[in-house]
């Protein structure tokens, strides 16, 4: 996608969420290359971003609540203290993400690959995280809330002193816990 059609369309983004939905229109960046985009800051609540390839994008601070990012390439992609509030990622690739300290609240990652992302900081709380692989993950000084059936892997992750019973009596990574680096 050429850099004035991305800015027209989040310009036309702009107009609809500042409508009330009425007026301009909703972004539809389904299946768009925004490989390298510079996106930081900028607000695409509700926007369609299905199967867009958005690798080593910057979009920090981005409102991207309620987006639909299912099976989106965000590998590399550096999303630090973005808003992903209610977002479907799923089946997304975040392989190398930065998302710390995010609002991942209430997000669908099912099915997401989380292999190395940055979740130190992050907000989790409510997230669907039904198989979804966190190896090596970094969910240091993040906020969620855990459960046996949803997350199957948390090989060599870093996780806060908090989150260790829960990690020792899951049957999924009590043969792991020795690999974890666990942070006070």
């Amino acid at each position: 996608m050429n850099a004035e059609r991305l800015k027209e369309t989040l310009a036309q983004h702009k107009i609809w969420l500042d409508s009330g939905h009425t007026k301009g229109k909703r972004a539809n960046l389904s299946g768009a290359k925004l490989i390298r985009a510079g996106l930081s800051g900028a607000n695409l609540s509700g926007a369609y971003l299905l199967d867009a390839d958005l690798t080593e994008a910057n979009l920090i601070r981005a409102d991207l609540s309620g987006a639909d990012l299912r099976e989106a390439c965000l590998g590399g992609a550096n999303l630090r203290a973005s808003n992903l509030y209610g977002a479907n990622l799923t089946a997304s690739d975040l392989r190398g993400a930065n998302l710390r300290a995010s609002n991942l609240r209430a997000s669908n990652l099912t099915g997401a690959y989380l292999r190395e992302v940055n979740l130190r900081g992050a907000n989790l709380r409510g997230a669907n995280l039904w198989y979804t692989a966190l190896r090596e993950a970094n969910l240091r000084e993040a906020s969620l809330t855990l459960e046996f059936s949803k997350v199957r892997y948390l090989h060599n992750s870093k996780v806060s002193k908090e989150h260790l019973p829960w990690i020792m009596l899951n049957p999924f990574h009590s043969e792991w816990f020795e690999t974890l680096q666990v942070f006070a």
